[in-house]
């Protein structure tokens, strides 16, 4: 679960190698959905299809990476740096034209509690930071604060973690 400037819910995957972390998750946002009401394009003589608003729904990608440290034997902290990439789509269109995005970096940290053998509790704030977006994503975020909002601040992530290990140390 995720919150701050993007609220979001799901799942990651990652391991940890000579204690390089390497980690990929996708998450769906939960956030207030702003209503957009789009004009018609009025060069190209389109008519406006429908007077209704329109609500994205945000999509979020990360890859992180990092190095993890242990600190006593229950806890361990992990610097991290890495990238996200948030989809904003209108379910009720097929056009491609109802899509858009931003790509994001971050710089965080990884904290993990074990609670038991194989279970453990993580936080990871982070602070994300706008790489590049596309002119319907800056159009969208001028009028909508949601969409504006998350491209940019601080967001912390708490998680209950399930791990393995592949060697029987």
């Amino acid at each position: 679960y995720g919150f701050g400037n993007l609220t979001t819910v799901g799942a990651t995957m990652g391991f940890f190698l000579s204690g390089f972390n390497v980690e990929a998750s996708l998450g769906y946002g939960l956030d207030k959905k702003d209503e957009i009401y789009w004009l018609p394009n009025y060069a190209s003589k389109a008519p406006l299809a429908s007077a209704d608003p329109v609500k994205y729904n945000a999509f979020n990608t990360s890859v992180k990476m990092g190095y993890g440290m242990l600190l006593g034997n229950r806890i361990r902290f992990t610097p991290q740096v890495g990238i996200n990439y948030t989809v904003y789509m209108d379910w009720s269109s097929s056009e491609e034209s109802d899509m858009t995005s931003v790509l994001k970096g971050c710089v965080g940290a990884r904290f993990d509690l074990a609670l038991a053998k194989g279970f453990c509790l993580a936080v990871s704030p982070e602070y994300n930071f706008k790489l590049s977006s596309g002119k319907p994503y800056e159009s969208m975020a001028k009028v909508a604060e949601t969409i504006n909002k998350a491209s940019k601040g601080f967001r912390m992530v708490c998680s209950l973690v399930f791990h393995f290990s592949l060697t029987n140390k």
